[in-house]
């Protein structure tokens, strides 16, 4: 029978084995087992998942694959949000043209409900272990119901609020944005300093946006100011509007500022909103929700007129240069602008103080604890929270409004009348909830609350959320208040966040730049187990993870290392059994001291730890192993190898690991992660220090061979001192693998023509074969002979300060002494190597 390669057999593994994980999880809600959930974040219906939903996968299903190994009972659900405003843009975008709310809401209901699917099946195709009879949308009846009933709940409570306030509006997306739905960039405009005669002098007031003075019911200066304007009691005058307008003292303007005024303009400026507040300023709306004045549908239009009226009624006005924020929708991208708008808020400051209190007090883990410094300095300064938007794709508010006295209604069902004065003239609010309010209570919904259901008692609150670190405040944390205030508890114990996915120069990855990766097209090439491995191998918490094409392939071809072996084992291991060598024991051992390394890291969830030391394992160990014996290795060995590295390799790489469980240790119904935690070997240190040794001589001379550029084929003559004694079979195997014969001291001639090798537990001497290339082996020893000169140099200065060795630490001193007597015996090897090297140039006739 002729075994098929991995890349032959990857794809339909991964079909057969993705079924299986699918039907495998339904959690049960009875007693007993220890019990380990994840709350998969719903990804967004917007369209297929990048590779941080990828990475959020695979790392998820680690966690629960190990802790299902580990003998725990696992829960997690699968997905998808419906992303209102986000999506709503996309299906405008596509179709162009203002549509009616209902037809518009058919279109974007139809694009969510395709992408959904889609979504899911990539999900599936990822091997995500969760209950897929409980996978949930946010546009379900029974969770739009949570979703309001969490809303009134907060309403009657006083945290949710309706109010006039400023706002971020996006004219293109018409909506209220909240404010981390804004990306702030620094840009350089032309500005404009008008000067304003008085009583005494002249007052410089720079206007980045001469057109808003139309709103300006004020001027501005830090208190320490106020003796320089104590002439101007009658205030300041408006040549926009032509009225006389106050100057105020407030603590909040910066004192850099042009001439130490700041124009306040309440209706479009936050600092001027909050002032005007607590001055009782009036607010003069100047912008309308198009972004533009009334008069003029360009705002440069406008702002030429305005400085034309200015200097035409006398004022001298210098233009010059600011730098200022930019405001852009988060999701459209286009320039969003500050407005009074009457919205719906959250007091997300009250509503969060007692995450605050539980973040402080280390109550609530995080994956880097960096993030905690990060969460409470966010809490601390942290705005009421706009939850309003005016969008047709979402769930609507639960608020109506009395036609007759303005009442307002909140509550679960439709009102059929006015509570107050009995009218049954309503209108409902009309407006659609922030995305992130509806998905902060995911994990509460999907349980079935408000009820008291069983799965609440058994599965609330989560063990750990995972996410990106880039929705740490968009929803991590509201997620945590929101539910903490509905069930007196946080929604998760532990939070572990992983960071951006870029490409290899760190940059990223958008359609524009032309550096995405499709997950389906890496699922197509490589299949899920080498994408998942590239990402949790790049993972490393607190940073970002750089991917390019090529981490997949390399990941691809040491999954094709593991398939070989397996399938050697499966066909021929059972043949090989033969009396336990040296190198069976240490194999044996090696993987009991991988496994117990890789074990720590799994339950530290430092995953590209344990990815890379199984990697190496497979790499060096086992890789020396089976060259050692000339690829038949003994089967009860490897037996043991296999069924520990399968076990520690799976929750990494499913479905690799339950195929060549399944060809080389029998049925099919056996699924690795039923059977519990690896079993490993009995480690023996001496053992692994002998056979080190041995790795050690044959990688020094193999290392050797590449640097005098001499063929693996080429015999070598030579003679070695090891540490301790090597039993003659295994001196003859290293002689092997090394392609040297080693002689007797007698039976080298010319002790002088030895070259010298060190390695960590012996020495070797090599006779210098002709063919070497002895100029690139002189010119390379002369550049470390150089190296070594300069730092034993250094050492030695260092040594002699007297200052030095009278202040400096004793463990110190010593350790300097150590390097340079290192740094000696390094010298005197090159020289003597340089030495030999010149005899075998001359003796071949070669010129230095």
């Amino acid at each position: 029978m002729v075994r098929q390669t991995y890349k032959e057999s990857f794809a339909a593994a991964e079909e057969k084995w993705s079924s299986v994980w699918g039907n495998y999880l339904k959690a049960s809600n009875r007693g007993g087992r220890e019990k380990f959930s994840v709350l998969l974040v719903p990804p967004n219906v917007t369209g297929n998942l990048h590779l941080g939903h990828a990475l959020m996968v695979a790392i998820q299903d680690t966690m629960l694959r190990w802790e299902r190994i580990r003998g725990k009972e696992v829960f997690s659900l699968p997905g998808t949000d419906h992303a209102g405003i986000a999506t709503e843009v996309l299906v405008r975008k596509r179709l162009g043209g203002q549509l009616r709310p209902t037809v518009l809401r058919k279109h974007v209901a139809e694009w969510a409900n395709r992408y959904k699917e889609e979504i899911l099946e990539e999900v599936r195709k990822l091997g995500f272990l969760c209950d897929w009879e409980r996978q949930a949308y946010t546009m379900d009846p029974a969770y739009c119901d949570s979703v309001r009933n969490a809303f009134v709940q907060l309403y009657q409570a006083g945290l949710v609020y309706r109010g006039d306030y400023l706002v971020n509006w996006c004219p293109e997306c018409s909506s209220a944005l909240s404010d981390l739905e804004v990306d702030r960039e620094s840009k350089n405009i032309d500005s404009y300093v008008i000067s304003i005669s008085g009583p005494e002098g002249t007052a410089n007031l720079e206007m980045p946006r001469p057109e808003l003075m139309r709103g300006m019911v004020a001027v501005a200066a830090h208190p320490v100011f106020q003796k320089d304007y104590a002439a101007w009691q009658a205030g300041l005058y408006n040549p926009e509007m032509g009225n006389m307008i106050p100057i105020i003292f407030d603590r909040r303007i910066d004192t850099g500022k042009v001439g130490h005024l700041y124009p306040i303009i309440p209706a479009h400026d936050p600092t001027s909103f909050q002032i005007a507040r607590t001055h009782r300023l009036a607010v003069v709306p100047v912008l309308n929700k198009s972004g533009t004045v009334e008069e003029d549908e360009l705002p440069e239009v406008t702002c030429e007129k305005t400085l034309a009226r200015i200097r035409a009624a006398g004022f001298k006005i210098r233009s010059g240069e600011s730098r200022i924020e930019i405001n852009r929708c988060g999701r459209c991208g286009s320039q969003a602008i500050k407005l009074v708008s009457n919205e719906w808020f959250v007091r997300l400051r009250e509503l969060s103080a007692p995450i605050y209190e539980l973040i402080k007090a280390e109550k609530i883990q995080f994956y880097p604890p960096e993030s905690i410094s990060q969460c409470l300095h966010w809490l601390e300064k942290v705005d009421d929270w706009c939850i309003s938007r005016h969008i047709s794709w979402g769930q609507m508010l639960p608020a109506w409004y009395c036609l007759e006295c303005g009442t307002e209604l909140v509550q679960l069902g439709e009102p059929h009348y006015c509570a107050k004065c009995g009218s049954r003239s309503l209108k409902a609010d009309g407006r659609v909830l922030d995305t992130w309010f509806s998905s902060g209570i995911w994990h509460l919904a999907v349980l079935g609350w408000p009820d008291d259901t069983q799965d609440l008692r058994n599965w609330y609150p989560v063990e750990v959320i995972e996410t990106g670190e880039d929705i740490l405040f968009f929803w991590v944390i509201r997620a945590l208040s929101l539910c903490n205030f509905l069930t007196g508890k946080p929604i998760a114990r532990r939070i572990y966040l992983h960071g951006l996915v870029r490409d290899s120069l760190g940059r990223k990855m958008s359609k524009s730049q032309g550096n995405t990766i499709q997950i389906r097209d890496i699922l197509a090439e490589y299949g899920s187990d080498a994408l998942r491995l590239t990402l949790l191998r790049k993972n490393h918490q607190g940073r970002d993870v750089r991917i390019s094409k090529e981490d997949f392939g390399q990941s691809f071809a040491l999954l094709e290392t593991l398939w070989h072996f397996g399938t050697c084992v499966a066909a021929e291991g059972s043949d090989r059994e033969r009396t336990t060598v040296l190198a069976d024991e240490w194999i044996e051992s090696r993987i009991s001291s991988v496994g117990r390394v890789a074990t720590e890291a799994f339950n530290r969830w430092e995953f590209a730890h344990a990815v890379d030391t199984l990697i190496q394992f497979i790499n060096d160990d086992l890789q020396f192993y089976l060259e050692y014996n000339d690829g038949i290795p003994n089967a009860s060995t490897v037996a043991t190898v296999l069924k520990t590295l399968l076990t520690l390799l799976h929750p990494i790489c499913p479905n690799i690991t339950q195929e060549l469980w399944s060809m080389v240790f029998g049925s099919c119904n056996r699924l690795i992660l039923d059977l519990g935690s690896p079993q490993l070997p009995i480690r023996k240190p001496a053992i692994e220090r002998k056979m080190e040794i041995t790795r050690n001589l044959v990688g020094c001379i193999r290392a050797f061979r590449v640097r005098a550029g001499i063929q693996s084929q080429i015999m070598l003559r030579g003679k070695i001192e090891l540490q301790g004694e090597a039993p003659a079979g295994e001196r003859a195997i290293a002689a092997k693998l090394s392609g040297i014969c080693f002689e007797g001291t007698t039976e080298v001639k010319e002790r002088e023509a030895l070259f010298r090798l060190d390695f960590d537990g012996g020495k070797a001497w090599i006779c210098l074969p002709k063919d070497a290339n002895l100029r690139t082996l002189r010119e390379s020893l002369l550049a470390e002979l150089s190296k070594i000169k300069t730092k034993a140099s250094r050492l030695r200065r260092t040594l002699a300060n007297d200052k030095f060795f009278r202040n400096a630490p004793q463990e110190t001193v010593e350790k300097i002494s150590d390097d340079l007597k290192l740094s000696e015996q390094e010298l005197a090897r090159v020289t003597h190597n340089i030495g030999v090297v010149s005899i075998a140039l001359r003796e071949a006739g070669i010129a230095k």
